[in-house]
C-alpha cells in the first residue's frame, strides 16, 4: 500500500520471499536485526558492531576457499574462524552452507580470499 495516498499503512511490502507483514511485525524484524541480503563484495568490511548473531550463507561450492577475517577498528584484520550448521569450527570455508561468526561480534567481518559462491548475509540483535 503506498504511503502517499494518506491511507494509514497497515502492511509493508517486503522482499517477495517474506511476503506481506503487518507494519508492526516488519518494524520489529528490522529493529531486531538485518533482513537477509546478497553480499556481492565480501572483501569489503561489513560493520557488525550492533549485532550479536552474524550469519553468512554460501550457495554453491567455493572454487577458492573463503578466509574470514575480523577486526575491531575497521582496518587491522586478522583471520578468524566460523562455525558450520553442526557447530564445527572451521578456519576457511570450502563447502556450501550457513556459517556463524561469533568472533566478529562487536567489530567488522570480511573475507580476504574466496570465490565461486553466492553469499547472503544476515545479522540479528
Amino acid at each position: 500500500m503506498p504511503l502517499s495516498d494518506n491511507t494509514p499503512a497497515t502492511h509493508l511490502q517486503l522482499p517477495a520471499s517474506l511476503g506481506q507483514k503487518p507494519a508492526a511485525e516488519a518494524v520489529a524484524m528490522v529493529l531486531a536485526g538485518m533482513l537477509p541480503e546478497t553480499w556481492s563484495a565480501p572483501g569489503t568490511a561489513w560493520d557488525v558492531r550492533a549485532y550479536s548473531d552474524i550469519r553468512v550463507q554460501f550457495a554453491g561450492t567455493p572454487s577458492t576457499p573463503y578466509q574470514p577475517q575480523f577486526c575491531l577498528d575497521g582496518a587491522t584484520f586478522v583471520n578468524c574462524k566460523a562455525r558450520d550448521q553442526d557447530g564445527n569450527e572451521v578456519s576457511t570455508i570450502t563447502t556450501p552452507g550457513v556459517f556463524t561468526f561469533t568472533a566478529a561480534r562487536g567489530g567488522y567481518l570480511k573475507f580476504s580470499t574466496g570465490s565461486g559462491s553466492t553469499l547472503t548475509r544476515r545479522a540479528g540483535a
